[in-house]
């Protein structure tokens, strides 16, 4: 009964361990985006000072 349990944990992580994968890089990928979008504000916001 054991060996059966975990086997199906086996199972049920193995299948999950995919959808967590892309997830997780799903939300990396989100957070690098707008960090680049922060910083190309950043940047506009600077130069238009320098520029006034």
């Amino acid at each position: 009964m054991t060996i059966f349990i975990l086997t199906a944990l086996l199972v049920i992580i193995a299948v999950s361990g995919k959808r967590w994968l892309f997830l997780c890089v799903g939300y990396l990928d989100y957070w690098l985006e707008a960090r680049r979008n922060l910083d190309v504000l950043r940047n506009a916001t600077k130069r238009r000072r320098d520029g006034l």
